[in-house]
């Protein structure tokens, strides 16, 4: 091993908003106001589980944790808070047809945890 090198397990957290360039060309107010407010409890649940916002382009994010099991918990909390707020009824998600569950909104965040 390299003298100085340090070694560091991590698991990572990505979101995107589906259908985000369709939402902006329909109503940017809304897609922006709806995104921001996914990413207040996004941040919030990524804090709650002691991981860090490594970045957040455009409707990305990618965010950090010390712990696999951290990252899987935020995620699935991440979801049902997005799920509470449709249920709220604020105009966060959008269902597209009558055929698609919920895992398949329009302004959904993917939570794709990678080792």
């Amino acid at each position: 091993m390299q003298e100085g090198f340090k070694r560091k397990h991590t698991a990572t957290l990505g979101a995107d908003v589906v259908g985000y360039s369709r939402l902006m060309e329909e109503d940017d107010i809304a897609t922006v106001r709806a995104l921001g407010q996914c990413r207040k409890i996004i941040a919030d649940c990524i804090g709650r589980y002691r991981g860090r916002l490594v970045d957040s382009p455009g409707d990305d994010l990618l965010a950090e944790f010390n712990s696999t099991v951290d990252a899987i918990r935020c995620a699935v909390e991440i979801q049902r808070e997005l799920e509470n707020l449709k249920k709220a009824g604020l105009p966060v998600i959008e269902k597209k047809s009558k055929k698609e569950n919920n895992c398949r909104t329009a302004l959904k965040i993917l939570s794709r945890i990678k080792t």
